[in-house]
């Protein structure tokens, strides 16, 4: 039993000791590719998150401009009934209610569609086109200088004046 314990422990100062390996710290490669990652993400949520609203402000003006409705058609005076100004005025806020909760559900509903087509276009546009994060990065050293071409020697880079004429 303790010769076990000692050569756990002895595994564990050999992972934790000075003498063993260091940890590989991140590149800026991965740490572009985390952030692209969690930029989309990111994105995803927040647009998971605008059409959630957008459902539930569809639904809650759906509901508000049928109850504005059952209420107009309760209120609206009949053929023999007296008009009063308290009762037009009832009615006048009600119709006005019902006009405005139904654009807001039309509006909402239709706002909900136009992101939902949004996500599908950046899906395309995605599969189009991969991040840029994932394409190879070009091989050698390269110069914006017109005048300066590199050329591989051996295993060395020598780099040569070229006249521009």
């Amino acid at each position: 039993m303790s010769s076990t314990s000692t050569n756990n422990a002895q595994y564990a100062r050999a992972d934790n000791g000075p003498n063993s390996m260091p940890k590989k710290s991140k590149t800026q490669d991965d740490q572009n590719k985390e952030d692209e990652k969690n930029k989309k993400q990111a994105e995803k949520d927040l647009e998971k998150s605008w059409n959630d609203r957008l459902q539930l402000i569809s639904v809650i003006t759906t509901f508000f401009a049928a109850n504005e409705a059952q209420m107009l058609s309760i209120t609206t005076p009949g053929s023999g009934d007296t008009v009063t100004l308290a009762g037009v005025t009832a009615n006048a806020c009600l119709a006005g209610a019902l006009v405005f909760h139904s654009a807001a559900a039309i509006f909402s509903f239709v706002a909900a569609f136009v992101l939902v087509r949004f996500r599908l276009k950046e899906a395309k546009l995605e599969k189009k086109n991969p991040s840029d994060t994932e394409k190879q990065p070009p091989q050698g050293i390269q110069s914006t200088n017109p005048h300066i071409a590199m050329q591989r020697v051996g295993y060395r880079q020598k780099v040569t004046e070229i006249s521009v004429a």
